[in-house]
Parts: C-alpha cells; sequence; structure tokens
C-alpha cells in the first residue's frame, strides 16, 4: 500500500468507500472469467493488485452476460468495468484509464473452410457476435446489411461455428484460443485477417462511470504504481499457458500469420543421418527434427514433410514455391536470392573419403586433376568450383550414389562428413572406403524459407534463439551417441571417428 501520490480528497473517499464494486464476466478466459466459483483471469488479478496499491477492496459482481453487464454499469449498478474497450458511444457514460494489454483480432472458421480475404467473402454468410462487444458492435456499424447471430459469451459462439450454426467468427484472438486449448470445441481456426477493426486489435481499458471522477483518479494512480515485473508476472500467469509457456517475443503481424498457417510444409533429407531423416511414420527426425520439434512448441505449428525422395529434389520443389522451407541448407550467396536463412544451427568437419588400398588424397590440393562425386546442388559444389578448379566435380542424385561412384572407380575421392557417412556403410555393403584427409571446409546449416515468407522467417528465428544451450546440447548427444556404437566393423574408416565426431559435437555445442 503506497498513498502518497492520492490527494486529500482522495483518501477521503477511500475512507467512506473501502469496499468498492467491479465487474466479472463468465466467458472471458484467460482475461476475465469464473474459475471454480471465483473470479479469475488476467485483469482481476490486475485489478486486485491495483486496489491494493491504493488501500482499496474489490467485491466482483456477476450478471450472466457481457450485455447486462454493460447495461448495468451504465445505471451505476458497479463501480468499476476492469476490461472495456473505449468507443465514442462508450465515452458517454465512462471515464477511461490508459490501455493495459492489447488482444489481437482475427476471423476463425470450421476448418478447411474459404478463407476470408476481404469484406466481399463475408456476404451470404452467417457472422456470429457477442452482443455489446466491441467487435461485433464494430463489424455491424460499419456493415449493417451483413448477416449478424448474436450470443452471450464466447464459449456459445465456438459451439455454434463448430456445429455449423454460423459460418464465420471475428473475435480476439487470445480469449478464442485459450477457450479452444481449454475446451472440447474442436475443427476451428482463423480463416482471415480482421478487416473492419483499426489495427486489428483492441485495447483493454478500466472504466468507471462519468459520476464518479475521483475513483477514476484513483485507479489511474493505483496503475501507475503497478511496476513491470508485477505486471509481467501477471501476464505470464495467464497468457502464457495459452501459448504452452513459450514467448519468443513474436510481434502481433507474426502472431497473425502463424495463426492463419498452422502447418509449414518441409523439404528434408530421406538418410542422412544423424542430421536428418525420415522415420517410418514419414516424420522428420534426427537433429533437425528435434530442433523442428523445438521450434514447434514455440510457436505452435506443425512442420510436415514435403515427400522429396533426395534434397535435390526438395531444392527444386522449393524453387518451384511448392514448398515452404528447407530444414538442412548451407547459406551461400547465390541462394540468398530465394532464401532467408536463420543463423546456422550445425557445423561439421568435411573429410577427403577414397578407397583403401588406392592413392590417397590427404588434402583438397592432392586432388588437383582426379575427380570427387558429391550430391548435386549442395553447397560444397559451389565452393571447390570456386576455390579448386583443378578438380572436376560429377554431381551424383544423393549421397549415397556419390559413395557407390567411388568405390566402383568411376571417381576418386568423395568428401563429407564422418558420422554421416559412417551412417552409410551398411546400406553401401562395403568397409573399403577409408578417410585419408580432411578438407579446409566446416559446412555450416541453417533452416532455409522462401525468400517471400518474411514473417515465418522471422518467427523461425526467434524461436531458433530461444533454444537453450542446453537444450542443444541433449539434442546433440542424443543423436551422436548412437553413432559411436557401431554395430559393423567397418574397419580404417573409424580409425578418426572418434576424434571427428569430438570435433563435430564441441562445434554443434558451441554454435
Amino acid at each position: 500500500k503506497d498513498t502518497s501520490s492520492l490527494s486529500i480528497i482522495e483518501k477521503e473517499w477511500i475512507a467512506e468507500h473501502p469496499v468498492v464494486t467491479a465487474s466479472n464476466n463468465t466467458g472471458y478466459a484467460p482475461i476475465d472469467f469464473v474459475s471454480a466459483g471465483v473470479p479469475a483471469g488476467l485483469s482481476i488479478d490486475y485489478l486486485n493488485l491495483i486496489a491494493s496499491k491504493v488501500g482499496l477492496k474489490i467485491d466482483y459482481i456477476n450478471f450472466g452476460s457481457w450485455s447486462s453487464m454493460l447495461e448495468n454499469a451504465k445505471k451505476q449498478e458497479v463501480d468499476i468495468i476492469q476490461t472495456l474497450s473505449k468507443t465514442e458511444e462508450r465515452e458517454k457514460y465512462f471515464n477511461f484509464s490508459d490501455p493495459y494489454f492489447k488482444v489481437p483480432i482475427a476471423i476463425y472458421g470450421r476448418s478447411g473452410s474459404a478463407r476470408i480475404n476481404g469484406i466481399d467473402d463475408l456476404n451470404g454468410k452467417n457472422i456470429g457476435i457477442i452482443k455489446n462487444h466491441i467487435v461485433g458492435a464494430g463489424y455491424q456499424q460499419k456493415y449493417p446489411d451483413l448477416n449478424y447471430i448474436t450470443y452471450s459469451n464466447n464459449r456459445q459462439v465456438l459451439m455454434a461455428l463448430s456445429s455449423g450454426e454460423i459460418d464465420i467468427y471475428p473475435g480476439d484472438v487470445t480469449a478464442i484460443n485459450f477457450t479452444l486449448s481449454q475446451d472440447s470445441v474442436k475443427g476451428i481456426e482463423i480463416v482471415g485477417e480482421d478487416h473492419v477493426m483499426d489495427n486489428s486489435d483492441i485495447d483493454q481499458r478500466i472504466a468507471v462511470h462519468k459520476n464518479n471522477p475521483v475513483l477514476m483518479d484513483i485507479i489511474k494512480k493505483g496503475m501507475a504504481l503497478v511496476t513491470d515485473e508485477e505486471f509481467r508476472e501477471i501476464y505470464d500467469k495467464w497468457i502464457k499457458p495459452a501459448a504452452r509457456n513459450y514467448d519468443v517475443g513474436l510481434s502481433l503481424q507474426e502472431k497473425r500469420w502463424l495463426a492463419e498457417h498452422k502447418t509449414i510444409i518441409v523439404a528434408a533429407e530421406q538418410k542422412t543421418f544423424p542430421y536428418e531423416f525420415i522415420d517410418k511414420d514419414g516424420n522428420i527426425s534426427g537433429i533437425s527434427g528435434e530442433f523442428l520439434g523445438e521450434i514447434s512448441k514455440r510457436l505452435n505449428v506443425k512442420f510436415e514433410w514435403a515427400g522429396n525422395d533426395n534434397w535435390h529434389a526438395g531444392f527444386e520443389k522449393f524453387k518451384s514455391h511448392q514448398i515452404d522451407m528447407i530444414a538442412v541448407v548451407t547459406p551461400t550467396k547465390e541462394r540468398e536470392d530465394f532464401f532467408i536463412f536463420t543463423e546456422p544451427y550445425m557445423k561439421f568437419e568435411q573429410a577427403i573419403f577414397s578407397v583403401k588400398g588406392k592413392q590417397s588424397f590427404t588434402s583438397l590440393e592432392s586432388l588437383a586433376g582426379h575427380k570427387i562425386s558429391l550430391s548435386k546442388d549442395t553447397a560444397l559444389i559451389e565452393f571447390i568450383k570456386k576455390d579448386y578448379p583443378a578438380i572436376e566435380v560429377i554431381e551424383a542424385e544423393d549421397d549415397q550414389e556419390a559413395l557407390n561412384m567411388v568405390l566402383v572407380g568411376r571417381t576418386d575421392a568423395y568428401i563429407g562428413d564422418i558420422p554421416f557417412v559412417n551412417s552409410l556403410m551398411p546400406i553401401l555393403g562395403s568397409t573399403n572406403l577409408i578417410v585419408t584427409g580432411i578438407s579446409p571446409y566446416k559446412m555450416e546449416s541453417a533452416m532455409g524459407v522462401q525468400a517471400d515468407l518474411p514473417l515465418l522467417a522471422s518467427s523461425i528465428k526467434k524461436a531458433l534463439a530461444d533454444i537453450d544451450p542446453l537444450t542443444r546440447q541433449k539434442i546433440f548427444n542424443k543423436w551422436y551417441s548412437v553413432i559411436v556404437e557401431p554395430k559393423t566393423d567397418y574397419g580404417p574408416i573409424l580409425y578418426v571417428l572418434g576424434f571427428s565426431i569430438l570435433i563435430s559435437v564441441v562445434i554443434l555445442i558451441w554454435n
């Protein structure tokens, strides 16, 4: 309690009115609702904190519906409304605080229904709204000829949408997503951006009747005493659980984009163990799969494999805009025209592999005048052609074919990382490949997003940056622990395996 900022008149008012009443909405979780018969939510905790700062106590009154609450507040049947957006009409009755919370607005529909790209798409649709709520009122005021069906609270509208009674529901993303996560209502998703409300979001304010200006002044001073840390604690308590306990600092535009694009199509290699492979259920697995899983938790989206046969096929799908991103790609200058890259999340040494008993190549310089085979479209091809033009590069469909070229003598060497090649040895059915040298290249792998999807790219960057070093280390340790226990004797290839893995793990963890 800190009453030093209060005037004498304000202190006298509190002494005469130590208990004030405030509205309580039953259906506006997680902002303002009832839990086990007790008022709960962000605005409830916030108002209670404000009251404690200035020496007031709050009694909450529930009027059954939003519309009833607003009408009773106009009649001064309640002292405070703790969640009310300001409009010209409402300013006739109430004084308002500054905004303390903003909520985004979007249009919801049944999963798989047609997108709402503009007001014209609303013609012929049954639109669900909450009676006297600012969003519904805004739509009715601007487009009175559309077909509206009114309800008392958020859950009623969502049930009507799920059952087909209405076609769309323009509403508060925070409250709707919370209700969907807590309730049994299924098959609902965002189908379009809001086209009516200014800035596509609404402010939440505290309101007091104009006949009680002293109480409004007291509330404003109490709000000024709430610290950023105190409000953050309340916010995290109520809003973060609805977002699965992750807050990576997404902008409003990023949140809207992700809410409208819940499935992201990703190209991934089928057999580049341990970095990336496709499991028996068609899911992306390995190190990249683990990172995608962590990002999925933070962004609340699903990553779906594009079904590409190999990296080249995935790259072609990417260039033709059939997919959204590639999970493992090496950033190069040439690729910046059509990729937005994240920061690299994997780095690994590139070794020189050749056939046991034939000429050994200890460096790339020693390969001048010789042939090497690499999987087509890999960044290493660009680097070697530029830095070592005397080496002839033969492009294969994938790494397995490139290694087979070395084994049958079509090429002299292959450049790649030891753990990956080690994982292919049982498939190749040969132990004749050995490591003869280490190249100067440490390949960096990032995630690459379509250049025309900047909001997806920026969201993934934020989520990736939020993955802490301990989580990263656990991912790397998990997959490298599989590699270092080979079940087949691969002969000389393993003589540098332990050292190379150590180098690779250190690089990965450091990054």
